[in-house]
């Protein structure tokens, strides 16, 4: 796989965003609610759910799904 500057600029974001301590994908799942209720509700993180935030940032995948649940709770 051959990279282009763009790819190299990404990579760099995404090192220098990576703390020491991550949620992966999974334990993202079990929280994502309640970081989708303050969100929603304008309420300020604790510090629990500031590393939600920071996956979101850094998974494009949960990123979008995120979107989507919050498109749900708007909706529903």
């Amino acid at each position: 796989m051959k990279l282009d500057a763009e790819k190299y600029r990404h990579l760099a974001r995404m090192l220098i965003h990576t703390r020491p301590v991550e949620l992966s994908c999974e334990e993202w799942v079990g929280r994502v609610g309640a970081y989708a209720e303050r969100v929603l509700a304008d309420l300020p993180l604790c510090s629990e759910l500031e590393c939600v935030r920071q996956h979101i940032d850094l998974c494009p995948e949960c990123a979008e799904e995120f979107q989507a649940i919050l498109e749900a709770i708007r909706e529903g």
